[in-house]
């Protein structure tokens, strides 16, 4: 059974787990919450938190993502500790002295990610759709913003930490207090649905708004291996398939769909995808 508590302030739940502890603290701020002229000011916080971890001997890491920004890690219950305490200590006092080195780790990072051209076509250029677009704002982004970014996004009513396990002794989670922040605001770009777009980028993709449910994380499951047998296995007409369901609010989720093929077997691929 789930159980929800309060750890240093922040709201809590606490699963039943096997084998190592894990746990991880997870934010409601992510790059669908920047402007655009700011875009890649949450992943530059993320980077600069764990900076001071330098080389990490067990498992840990983080992620930006569209609306949330997770620190996580398994290991020991001192490990764990001491991972989840130290990202708090860094997020009140970033080494902002490492800002400039930062963007260019981000830039070369993006350069190997494409951006999301789908939530830029389903959304336009603000909230969800400002989250396709690469990192261009990283440029303008000055101390000051990543100071006031973490001052109001990365705080203990804007936090859930979740642990896999028994609560282990000596967490000290110090954060700021602030605000829960709400999700982006939903726009549309689209004349009418259903859309499509072309892009030249060689794949096929689509996406679609759905119910948030399990039923519809196992179909985008299921999905994938349909699309594998139908489309490599089957017709090799693609080499890489993959599906992906992701919670977009309380109640909607996003399911995406990828294969990619060559010119001549765009039209072939098309009907299955």
């Amino acid at each position: 059974m789930i159980k929800e508590t309060e750890v240093c302030g922040i709201r809590t739940l606490v699963a039943p787990g096997n084998g190592p502890l894990a746990a991880g603290l997870a934010f409601r701020v992510g790059c669908a919450d920047e402007p655009l002229s700011r875009r890649g000011l949450t992943h530059l916080v993320e980077h600069l938190a764990l900076h001071r971890h330098g080389l990490i001997e067990h498992d840990a890491n983080a992620a930006t993502g569209v609306t949330i920004t997770h620190f996580f890690t398994s290991g020991s219950e001192q490990a764990v500790v001491s991972y989840l305490t130290s990202v708090c200590d860094s997020l009140r006092d970033l080494p902002l002295e490492r800002i400039a080195t930062e963007k260019t780790i981000l830039r070369t990072e993006q350069a190997g990610r494409p951006h999301d051209s789908l939530l830029v076509w389903r959304y336009g250029a603000v909230g969800f759709g400002a989250a396709g677009y690469p990192e261009w704002g990283l440029e303008a982004i000055t101390d000051a913003d990543v100071r006031d970014w973490a001052a109001t996004r990365f705080t203990r009513e804007n936090a859930v930490l979740w642990i896999a396990g028994e609560v282990p002794e000596g967490l000290n989670l110090t954060l700021p207090s602030g605000s829960p922040q709400p999700l982006p605001e939903l726009t549309s770009a689209l004349p009418t649905t259903p859309a499509y777009f072309t892009e030249g980028s060689g794949k096929v993709t689509f996406s679609a708004i759905v119910e948030r449910s399990a039923r519809a994380s196992l179909f985008a499951m299921v999905l994938e291996r349909a699309l594998f047998r139908a489309l490599r296995t089957e017709d090799g007409n693609s080499y890489a398939v993959a599906t992906a369901y992701m919670p977009r609010d309380g109640e909607h989720a996003t399911i995406t769909a990828m294969a990619d093929a060559l010119p001549e077997k765009q039209d072939a691929v098309l009907p299955a995808d």
